[in-house]
């Protein structure tokens, strides 16, 4: 027999012998969590038991298939298919499709067959398969059994802190066990960034998070290896996320926007681009967090109470992103300028909002000339001016000192800083909509209080604080282009 025809035949064999050990080894798994785990453990602990044995697929297939990535992806496949006909059985680690209505589970398997495809397509190599995979199976198994068990803070809905703590460390630890036993060559600041980056991705609820770890991680973890600056901008993302989210002034989703801003930040704008978007964040958290206690109750007012979403997120930080898109294709250092400002003007007239709600004066609509509640958009008091007009002077000491620009720049920069805030007000009084309550006859931003449905009374319906946050950063944006450029 040639040489090259018994070579052929080994390798037949050994895949074939491949797809019998790995299927043979989740036969075994499901089994194990069927008959034996269901009896002594909880539904929850059977089905992460079964994510983090599933792990071990991996340095089977490795070894039988070689680089053979195809043949992971048709048993990926097939781990679908079981999972799908398991949960038609009622089987006890699919629990959650049955008491939910989103199948995670099913997630899981689909995340095994698009990475493993991902791996086959790129052609990447084993050594980009392992992060996302150990992030899923240890990270996120390890994060609920413990995050479920053990009592602590909850961080975000159902999500505890310890169970944060617990993806970044389990995490790392078995990323680091597995780098001394293959030929990876991550270090180990790239390690605890993607295990960081696991537990941001955990957090995410109804069991999307079994896509969002091992999509998110695969892509950074590629990113790093491959396109310079990229590990920097991650630290920033998750800097960002960390001050956000943790001050708990801004939603989850928004403190990943936040984020990822500041990424495009530091990515297009280099080290001083990330220092005024951590300054800028800074303040915001420091006065917030300072007035929270004396600040005056709108919350029968003002439409949002539970800190800024992704939408308000987005409004103030639409004109800088689209600056910073525009100094990265034109290399204009005149955009640099424009990002920081338009970035700086959400942040000046979200200290016009929260210092003015301090004020013991009634607000004032100078616009319209008269009395308004507290919090109703519009209204303005002297505290509030004097706070926004501070702050348009500080952030314009600042992008004048990070650019070196001449004194007429910052006049010209402080002053499209204080029209933002001036401009919002203006918006807010004559086109935001606003209601009246029928039961207590309450002025509010609204559309229900006291349990019924409220009355428009003022303003165009379709706008509101979000669009009027939009339409001054937008107006700020433009003109800056007219006076900069």
């Amino acid at each position: 027999m040639p040489l090259a025809v018994a070579l052929w035949h080994v390798k037949i064999m050994m895949i074939l012998w491949g797809y019998g050990a790995v299927l043979s080894y989740v036969a075994l798994l499901l089994c194990l969590t069927e008959v034996v785990f269901s009896r002594i453990m909880s539904h929850e602990v059977c089905r992460k038991t079964l994510h983090i044995g599933t792990f071990f697929t991996l340095p089977i297939a490795r070894y039988f298939f070689r680089d053979e990535y195809i043949h992971l992806t048709v048993i990926s496949v097939l781990f679908v298919a079981i999972t799908l006909v398991m949960h038609r059985k009622r089987s006890r680690f699919t629990v959650d499709l049955r008491e939910k209505h989103y199948p995670g589970i099913v997630y899981y398997a689909i995340s095994f067959v698009t990475v493993t495809l991902a791996i086959q397509v790129f052609s990447l190599g084993w050594i980009y398969l392992y992060p996302p995979m150990l992030a899923l199976c240890f990270g996120d198994g390890f994060a609920t059994l413990i995050g479920h068990h053990v009592s602590s803070y909850r961080i975000y809905r159902k999500k505890t802190l310890i169970g944060f703590l617990s993806c970044i460390g389990f995490t790392s630890f078995s990323m680091v066990l597995v780098q001394l036993l293959t030929e990876w060559y991550f270090s180990w600041y790239h390690i605890l960034l993607l295990s960081l980056l696991a537990a941001i991705a955990e957090l995410v609820d109804f069991g999307l998070d079994n896509l969002f770890i091992p999509f998110s991680v695969l892509a950074a973890s590629v990113l790093m290896m491959t396109v310079e600056g990229v590990t920097a901008a991650l630290l920033v993302f998750e800097s960002v996320f960390l001050i956000a989210f943790f001050s708990r002034l801004i939603t989850y989703a928004g403190s990943l926007l936040a984020g990822l801003i500041g990424a495009m930040f530091y990515y297009c704008h280099t080290l001083t681009g990330f220092l005024f978007v951590i300054f800028c964040y800074a303040v915001m958290v420091t006065v917030s967090l300072i007035s929270k206690r004396l600040k005056r109750d709108v919350s029968d007012v003002v439409k949002k109470t539970r800190g800024k979403d992704i939408t308000e997120v987005f409004v103030n930080g639409f004109g800088a992103m689209l600056a910073t898109l525009l100094y990265a294709i034109t290399e204009n250092e005149e955009f640099h300028a424009i990002a920081l400002l338009t970035l700086a003007a959400g942040f000046v007239d979200s200290l016009a909002s929260d210092i003015g709600t301090l004020s013991r004066a009634t607000p004032f609509d100078p616009f319209k000339g008269k009395r308004v509640a507290r919090g109703m958009s519009g209204g303005m008091t002297l505290l509030g001016s004097l706070a926004s007009l501070v702050g348009a002077i500080v952030f314009s000491v600042c992008i004048v000192w990070i650019l070196e620009l001449s004194f007429l720049r910052f006049t010209v920069i402080a002053a499209l800083l204080y029209f933002g805030s001036l401009f919002d007000t203006f918006l807010g009084s004559w086109l935001q909509v606003k209601y009246d309550c029928p039961i207590c006859h309450k002025k509010t931003e609204r559309q229900e209080h006291c349990g019924t449905e409220t009355v428009k009374i003022a303003g165009v319906s379709w706008i509101n604080n979000d669009t009027v946050n939009l339409l001054s950063n937008t107006a700020v944006f433009l003109l800056s282009l007219l006076l900069l450029l």
